[in-house]
Formats: structure tokens, C-alpha cells, sequence
């Protein structure tokens, strides 16, 4: 289990960012890649990492390397879920292949990894959460969970995997809100994946300014890192 951040971290998230920037002064979640990322994004590089943070492990692997944020890159394609929701069937698709490559990698090390799968729109989320639960059987290395950002505050795993969804000027509002998207890249311990439009992402300025941070050779198309082959059939209905 990980050591809560300070005493006053869920106060100084409802602040301003100055004010969240001088409160919040040691985490001891994030592994310090992702640690330094948020810390640079939301509060003015103010935020060190504790000891130990050094020692979030990943089984052997092509997620385990010295930078644990990556950028899967999809050319999804979103559509509208009810009368406000959103949902992309391309990033979910490739999010069900990333945790087929996390379970043969737990798998051969015998360890288990939690995973969280968070996602800006419910409409995204509930989907996941069906594919997740039809294909749990999958996975038997790793504990997942699918919500939206909003659900899950205050929570932390292992891994995360953020669904953007939709990226440039369609997504400024979600990004407007520094407390939501900052809950949805500082719950993970060990990984931080953003499943999501990366030339998409390069209209809106935060997002250029974290595609910046994440090492070139971290920013992979998504069927490069995982190539599509025949695995657990996955058919995903639009409403």
C-alpha cells in the first residue's frame, strides 16, 4: 500500500493552483516520472517525490522502462452516447490489447497488478466496464476496473489506463477543469498510459504541453506496440 500524499492533499486539490502548488509540497503515490509530470502540469514543478517512490515496480516488460508515461497513439473516431455522453470504440479496442500484453507480463513474472481503466466520459467507461467484466476470465494476473474520471477520486492502482475519447478543441472544457484532469493522470503507482489521438492532442495547448514531457520513444502507434491479432472476439454496440 502507498503512503497518503500530506494530511492536506485533498484539501489543496479543491484550491487554486498557487495555493494547491504551496500546500502540497510530497507525494509518495506515482512513480517519480509520473510524479514529476503532474507536479510540472499542476503545480508549478513545486511537488518533490517521497522516498520510496523509486521502488514502484512493473513485471519485465516493454511498459517496464525508465519513463513511466506513455502515449498510445489511435486514430479513433468518437460518436454520442444518450444526449450528452461520448464514447470511442477504437481506444477501447486497443485498451482490451493492452491488457492482454500487462497479463502475460504479470503472468510470466507471477506477480498481480491492479489496473484501473478511467475515461472523461461514462458513456466510455460503461463500455469498458462490460468489455471488462465479459472478459475477466482473460486476466486472471490482473484486477481491473473501469469508471469515469469523477468515480474514481481518491482511489489509486497500479496501472492506469486513461481513455481520452476525443482530443483538440472538442475536449478544451474537460481540460479546462486542472482538478479533473489532474485526478486523471495522478491515481497511477507504477504506469500511466493515455490512450488517445496524439495529432488531435497537439490543438490543445495542456495536451501539447504533456506530449512534451513523455520521451519521444514513449510515444508509439498503437499498433505498433500492440499488433491487432486474433484474440477474445470484442463487439462493441453503439446505442
Amino acid at each position: 500500500m502507498s503512503r497518503p500524499s500530506t494530511p492536506c492533499s485533498n484539501t489543496c486539490s479543491r484550491s487554486s493552483r498557487r495555493a494547491t502548488a504551496t500546500c502540497w509540497t510530497v507525494q509518495f503515490r506515482m512513480h517519480p516520472t509520473i510524479g514529476d509530470v503532474v507536479s510540472r502540469l499542476f503545480y508549478d514543478g513545486k511537488v518533490r517525490n517521497g522516498p520510496g517512490t523509486d521502488r514502484r515496480l512493473l513485471p519485465p516488460g516493454e511498459f517496464d522502462r525508465p519513463h513511466r508515461v506513455l502515449w498510445i497513439d489511435v486514430r479513433g473516431k468518437d460518436y454520442t452516447v444518450g444526449r450528452t455522453s461520448r464514447a470511442n470504440d477504437a481506444e477501447q479496442q486497443v485498451i482490451l490489447r493492452l491488457l492482454g500484453k500487462l497479463e502475460a507480463d504479470a503472468r510470466r513474472a507471477g506477480v498481480h497488478l491492479e489496473v484501473a481503466i478511467i475515461a472523461a466520459y461514462r458513456g466510455q467507461a460503461d463500455r469498458l466496464q462490460a468489455e471488462v467484466l465479459a472478459g475477466e476470465r482473460a486476466w486472471p494476473s490482473l484486477r481491473v476496473k473501469a469508471a469515469t474520471v469523477d468515480a474514481f477520486q481518491g482511489r489509486e492502482a497500479d496501472v492506469v489506463l486513461y481513455s481520452l475519447v476525443r482530443t483538440g478543441d472538442a475536449e478544451r472544457r474537460f481540460l479546462a477543469d486542472g482538478r479533473r484532469f489532474n485526478v486523471a493522470l495522478s491515481r497511477a503507482r507504477s504506469l500511466l498510459v493515455l490512450v488517445g489521438d496524439r495529432t488531435g492532442a497537439r490543438g490543445t495547448a495542456r495536451l501539447q504541453q504533456l506530449l512534451d514531457m513523455i520521451p519521444a520513444e514513449n510515444q508509439i502507434a498503437a499498433d505498433v506496440f500492440i499488433p491487432p491479432r486474433s484474440t477474445r472476439s470484442t463487439t462493441t454496440r453503439k446505442p
